[in-house]
Parts: structure tokens; sequence; C-alpha cells
């Protein structure tokens, strides 16, 4: 019970994990790699402002493709501010691709004093406020400041904005919410499952690449609140219609994995279960590779050691697809430990180092790395007693056969001189 618990928690933070992940990103990377002024608001809307020396400066920014090109544009913007004042109609511009580039950089805070600063200078284009305030709400988010992040996202209806933005941006908007009311206690698990519901619902109606994109994660994140609310059947009915309506997802076999579980109250399934589930849903993939672990824990159970260790042995030498944005390096890393201790208790200590040297290799953050370190010196330290005690078990019978022999000789001369 508490294996299944701690894996459930691992499983559903890696959900919100990814999906914050994915939404941010497509923020940072749309700002980063511009070299102009131009956004999804300045394309698409009509300019109010007239070109202005501060707007001819921004023009002629470098590519953010760097860390030192992103600093250098810093620089050049933070000096274009001091030189023509919050008072040029692209002031707010300046500080919105401020925050942006800092934002980049890591330096939140720093971002979210320019974004506020937009989104209360006079926009020279229809859409920067509201653009300005969605940073708001990430930045909020990722300082852990969830109920301003909330704030700032319920602000952004009131905020015009062209229409076209406005319901591109849609999904993502509901998705960021459920994630960031999963945050809040006592009622926030039960407003972010309304949430995902929201967006199940309006998937079924709208469709496109933008809404298909997050479903699948609606789906399991309402499942997992469900049922961690006690709401088993209603959970075991959202796994259901996640593996009918999309049953060529990559997550299909976890899925599958947590629906049977529920069904059996669960309880801890067993080998067979598990391997009907690989038979069934492809696990060549990140979702996938949870269920082989489970399935490698199941022949453990069960006493099939040399099964078990060919399966950690796979996850952990597992290559995922650069699309595979659901691999879990730190699955990798535990499957590898587990592997390392499988061997040392099968008597493979040969091979056991190796794993232990590949993990602090591959995953040199991980807690899983540390304790290979650990695992190392006390290798080290279990070589050099076995040393020890092969020189002390051959020293000491010499050493007595020395003193045999050295006492004979002794008498032996003792007894020739007298005579």
């Amino acid at each position: 019970m508490l294996a299944y618990d701690r894996s459930s928690v691992l499983i559903f933070t890696c959900i919100v994990f990814i999906t914050l992940c994915f939404i941010l990103s497509v923020e940072i990377s749309q700002a980063a790699n511009k070299q102009t002024t131009e956004d999804e608001g300045y394309a698409t809307a009509q300019v109010n402002a007239p070109e202005t020396e501060l707007l001819h400066v921004l023009r002629k920014l470098y590519r953010a493709d760097t860390d030192a090109h992103i600093q250098a544009n810093i620089i050049m913007i933070e000096d274009a501010i001091l030189k023509y004042g919050n008072s040029d109609p692209w002031a707010a511009k300046a500080y919105y691709m401020l925050g942006m580039y800092k934002y980049c950089l890591g330096k939140q805070e720093e971002a979210l004093v320019d974004f506020k600063t937009s989104a209360s200078l006079p926009e020279p284009y229809l859409g920067l406020h509201y653009f300005s305030e969605k940073m708001k709400m990430n930045t909020f988010s990722d300082l852990g400041q969830t109920q301003e992040a909330l704030a700032s996202l319920k602000k952004l209806d009131s905020i015009p904005c062209p229409s076209e933005i406005r319901e591109k941006d849609k999904p993502n908007l509901i998705m960021l919410k459920a994630e960031m009311e999963a945050k809040i206690k006592d009622k926030g698990i039960k407003s972010a499952t309304e949430t995902y519901k929201q967006y199940i619902e309006e998937s079924k109606v709208n469709g496109g690449d933008l809404w298909d994109h997050f479903t699948p994660y609606a789906y399991r994140a309402l499942g997992h609140n469900l049922a961690n609310t006690g709401k088993t059947q209603e959970a075991i009915q959202i796994y259901d219609e996640f593996l009918r309506r999309l049953p060529t997802n990559p997550a299909c076999a976890l899925v599958e994995f947590e629906r049977m579980r529920l069904i059996r109250d669960k309880m801890q399934l067993s080998a067979s279960d598990l391997l009907n589930i690989t038979k069934k849903y492809p696990t060549d993939n990140g979702p996938g590779q949870h269920v082989l672990y489970e399935l490698a824990q199941a022949y453990l159970r069960e006493g099939n050691m040399e099964m078990a260790a060919s399966l950690l042995n796979k996850i952990f030498n597992f290559n995922p697809s650069k699309t595979d944005n659901e691999y879990s390096a730190s699955l990798a890393a535990k499957a590898g430990l587990s592997y390392a201790l499988l061997l040392h208790k099968l008597g493979r200590d040969d091979k056991v180092k190796a794993v232990l040297l590949d993990i602090k290799k591959r995953f040199p953050k991980s807690p899983d790395a540390k304790y290979a370190s650990e695992l190392l010196n006390q290798i080290k330290s279990e070589q050099l007693r076995t040393l020890l005690l092969k020189v002390i078990t051959v020293a000491i019978p010499v050493l007595v056969i020395g003193i045999i022999v050295f006492i004979s000789r002794k008498k032996y001369l003792t007894s020739y001189q007298r005579s």
C-alpha cells in the first residue's frame, strides 16, 4: 500500500511537472528566439504607436540563442529605456521584452517587476497587456505565489486582446488553472478536478492539435484526483474513457495499470497481470517504463530474480526518443540502483561496480547517484577487507611455520653444539 502511494505521488508529480514545463516552454521559446519586436500580438494586431528610436533599438537586438546574447540584449534595452524614458510609446514593449529575457535567465523576481511595469504603461498595439499579464501569471506560479498567479489568470479575461490569440491560448490557460489549483490546500483538489472535467468536455467539442495535446494529461490528472479523494468508481470510468478515446496514446499502459489497481482495491498486481498489460499496450516510451518497473517489482516479490534483473537492466538502459516528454530519468536511476543491488544479491559483483559508476555518470544530480557513491565506497572497503583477510590468512600460517622452523633449527643447533 505504501509503495503504491509513493508510486502514485511520483507519477502525479511527473504529470504536473511535465504539463507546466511544456506550457511555459511555449511562452519562453516565442520570445527568446525573436530578433525583432514582432510577437503574436504585434504580428496580428493593428499598431497604434508611431515608430520611435526605442523601437529601432528593439529591432536591432541579437537573436536570443545564447545566454551571452540575452545578457547583451538586456543591457541594450535598459540603456534605451534610460535614454528615451517610460513616456516613449514603445516603452511597454521594451519592458515586456526585458522581462522575457530575464525570465529566460531564471531571474523571475526581476522579470516580474518588468512585466508589471509593461502592464501599467500604454500598449503600442492590442494584445501586449494581455501577454504581459500572462507572463506575470507564469512568473507568480514559478515563484510559488499560486493565489497571485490565479488572480492574474482571472484578470486575463477582462484584458482586451485579439480573439484569435485568446482562442489559441484557451487550452493552455485551462490546464494552467487546474495545475495551479491543485497546489492549493483543502479546496484546491476539488477545484482542479472540476477544471480538468471542463477541459475534457471542451476538448470533445473543439478538438484540434492544441486541445488534443493536453487531453491525455487532463484525463490522467483527473483520474488521480478522483482516486486520491476516494471517488474510485469515477476514476475507473475516467480511465476507461481515456482508453476508449485515446487507444494509441503512449500512456495507455500506465493508465491501464492505474485502472487495474483501482479495480483490485489498490492491491499489488501479480507479474501475470502486469505482463498482460505489456502485451496489450506498447511500453517502449516514458510512461510504459513505469509499468515495466512495476513488473520488475512483481517478479522480485514472486522470487523470479533473473526476470527482474533483465527488466531493471532494460529500464536502466532505455533510450528515449527526443519527443518523449514523459521519460523519467529519476526512474532510470532508481532502476539502475535496484539492478546493482540485485546483481550483488545474485553474486555478480563483477558487474555491480560498472552499473554504479554508470549511474554517477548519467545521473549526477540524482539522489540515487549519491547512494551509488556510498555503495562504491562500501565495495572498496569490502574489497580492502577481503584483501587484508587473504593476506592475514596466508601470512599467519607462514609465520607459524617460520617460528616452528626457527625453534626447531635452534634446538638442533644447540644439541649439535653439545654433542
